[in-house]
């Protein structure tokens, strides 16, 4: 019986450290934990407005809008793109009314390359004179006081001369050599082309009063 007892003891002891050692494993999966509600359509971002909005912040704005008095300007160097880019294009000149009420006629610099016989000749705007012996006659097409070109027209920024300007065609015998835009402020800006000759843009003349 001794023995028996022992038996069982040891039986006991042997099978409760085999548990201890070796649990048993729990081999349910883990729920998944519960996903986040979706944002309604529409709700606003924590920057205010939709959310492309916020990944974005310029989204929407107007790249020519008020805040920037020159956007969508093609400026060069304060006189649209003809100071770097060439003559101005062919796009439409308009004139406004308050201009040509104030400016009647432009008074050009004309003379040899040479710095001899330089003249000062006023030319009504719409008209035409001849340059000196030289057989040169100029036609003004346009008088602007503050140039302006945008993407669609060539205007005039109200009527202080700020960036003068004046748009001239050159005859010489009677056959056209030259149409371009003369500019008072920069005179060495797409000059006159000429072999001889320079032809240069010194101020609008106001009409009498």
């Amino acid at each position: 019986m001794k023995k028996l007892a022992m038996f069982l003891v040891v039986s006991a002891s042997v099978l409760a450290l085999a548990v201890a050692c070796n649990p048993p494993q729990n081999t349910a999966a883990p729920a998944a934990p519960a996903e986040a509600p979706a944002p309604p359509q529409g709700t606003p971002s924590m920057m205010g407005g939709s959310p492309d909005a916020a990944a974005n912040p310029h989204a929407g704005d107007d790249p020519h809008g008020a805040s920037d008095p020159h956007a969508g300007m093609d400026m060069g160097q304060g006189m649209g793109s003809a100071p770097g880019g060439g003559q101005p294009s062919s796009l439409p000149v308009v004139v406004p009314d308050d201009v040509k009420a104030m400016f009647k006629s432009v008074k050009l610099n004309f003379g040899k390359k040479d710095g001899s016989d330089t003249q000062a000749i006023e030319v009504p705007v719409d008209g035409e004179a001849k340059l000196g012996d030289s057989g040169l006659t100029v036609k003004v097409l346009a008088f602007l006081p503050t140039f302006y070109m945008d993407q669609s027209r060539i205007s005039s920024v109200g009527v202080e001369e700020n960036n003068p300007a004046a748009k001239v065609t050159v005859f010489e015998n009677g056959k056209e050599i030259h149409t371009g835009w003369l500019f008072s402020k920069m005179p060495t800006v797409h000059p006159f082309p000429h072999e001889t000759y320079t032809l240069t843009l010194a101020e609008g003349v106001k009409a009498a009063e």
